[in-house]
């Protein structure tokens, strides 16, 4: 869980603890906008359209499954978004 938070944090880019659909779809851009809206749709447990570090742990695991990725030395994941669009 540790690496998803390390990532969670790196796209955090507001640093306010949340990842906004607009975020998720600028770290994604290879994932279809209808996927990432029904990720939200299924992870965004309290409904207040961010997710934060644990709803977005669930959709890492949950898509994700190995969550094995490394984080790059300098703290940054590439921009490359580890989820994949069939997955959904």
């Amino acid at each position: 869980m540790d690496a998803i938070h390390e990532v969670f944090a790196c796209w955090d880019d507001s640093c306010d603890g949340g990842l906004t659909y607009q975020a998720l779809c600028k770290r994604c851009p290879n994932v279809d906008h209808r996927t990432i809206g029904s990720w939200f749709l299924r992870h965004d447990v309290n409904h207040d359209a961010v997710l934060d570090k644990d709803e977005f742990g669930s959709l890492m695991r949950k898509y994700y499954q190995s969550a094995a990725f490394k984080v790059a030395a300098d703290g940054r994941q590439n921009d490359a978004c580890p989820l994949s669009p069939q997955a959904a």
